[in-house]
């Protein structure tokens, strides 16, 4: 991979981060507001109770714009303290040419980057066409008036505005949410594409210490320099990625347990497949770039662990216990009771999801 591709590829990734940005205002956080808030009347007023798929795609709708919500409220606070610094050190990470790391970083960043942008992608896809399929599937279902299957408050049937405005301000809201999910999911998996990146880059350069003709103090000094500003780094991004992952596997544990739940009542549909597809597509790919970044940042020990220190000067080698020791902590995205964002988060999530449904099911039937 050439440097140009590089940084043409960072070039498209700090687009997608104006264009959060930009959308990320408190008028989308007051649409999402108000959406959840007209889904949620709409459970509560009991009409639709019996209607079993009328249920799940408001419930649905409400987790997914209370994700969507918080997302965004958490990154205009992240823009306000800490975005311009971890765009900086991107900045810094594709642009420097100093020592040995730069070419290493070159190889091995875009590839890492590509694959997250891969994952991205079609969580895209797959949300467009769930978007699609969905709206035209409310508005058949709804006689249409509601492709988010709410109704506007207080606003009567027979009203001259009830179908234009029911209408439009959920079509509109269906696509904020959706845009908003996207977007802020492809922040969280190319930044921390970014960290795996740089984490490989550095385990590849410890393969320099194994060679006679190296200067190991040399060598050391970058390794402990690159490490100590991914490390900084990281954690303060831990700091929202703990928020942020909270919010998104609870919700989608909430949808992912509504549509088990529903499963049993209603016939399987065209959007309830895509709905199904997408959720349980959202949290593995959110799972599985944290046991990426679990392998990245274990790899790291490993390989300083595998050098040849039996052969450095005592000197040396002390600063070599030193980055391993430091290198061993605080591994992996962290959650409200998870020690670690990995497959096996997945798993227990729709583990959990499918055990919820049961009890609901039990308790209800």
């Amino acid at each position: 991979m050439t440097e140009e591709s590089l940084i043409t590829l960072h070039g498209k990734y700090q687009k997608t981060v104006e264009i959060y940005t930009t959308v990320c205002s408190p008028l989308f956080v007051g649409l999402l507001f108000v959406g959840m808030v007209f889904c949620l009347w709409t459970v509560v007023d009991g009409t639709h109770l019996k209607d079993h798929t009328y249920l799940l795609f408001t419930l649905i709708y409400s987790f997914a714009q209370y994700q969507a919500m918080l997302n965004g409220i958490l990154f205009i606070r992240l823009h306000k303290q800490n975005l311009n610094n971890f765009l900086e050190y991107f900045n810094f990470l594709v642009h420097t040419k100093d020592g040995r790391l730069p070419k290493i970083r070159q190889s091995v960043m875009a590839d890492t980057i590509k694959y997250g942008i891969i994952f991205v992608r079609l969580f895209f896809f797959f949300s467009t066409l769930s978007t699609v399929i969905i709206w035209f599937y409310g508005m058949s279902y709804t006689n249409y008036s509601s492709p988010m299957f709410y109704k506007i408050p207080y606003l009567p049937e027979g009203n001259i505005f009830y179908y234009p405005a029911n209408i439009g301000l959920q079509t509109i809201g269906l696509i904020v949410f959706v845009l908003g999910l996207v977007l802020n999911d492809t922040l969280v998996v190319v930044f921390v594409s970014y960290y795996n990146a740089e984490y490989d880059s550095i385990s590849r350069l410890t393969l320099d210490l194994r060679s006679d003709e190296t200067d190991v103090s040399e060598v050391l000094r970058e390794i402990y320099s690159a490490h100590k500003k991914a490390f900084e780094q990281f954690n303060e991004l831990k700091k929202f990625l703990w928020h942020s992952y909270l919010h998104k596997l609870v919700t989608a544990s909430g949808y992912l347990c509504m549509i088990v739940y529903v499963l049993q009542f209603s016939a399987v549909t065209l959007a309830i497949i895509c709905t199904s597809i997408t959720a349980f597509y959202q949290v593995f790919m959110l799972c599985f770039i944290g046991q990426l970044n679990i392998n990245s940042f274990e790899a790291l020990p490993i390989k300083l662990y595998t050098t040849n220190w039996y052969d450095m000067k005592l000197v040396d080698q002390k600063n070599l216990v030193m980055i391993l020791c430091i290198s061993q902590y605080n591994i992996g995205i962290k959650s409200f009771g998870i020690d670690a964002i990995s497959n096996n988060t997945f798993v227990g999530v729709v583990r959990g999801a499918a055990s919820y449904a049961a009890i609901l099911y039990t308790v209800l039937n």
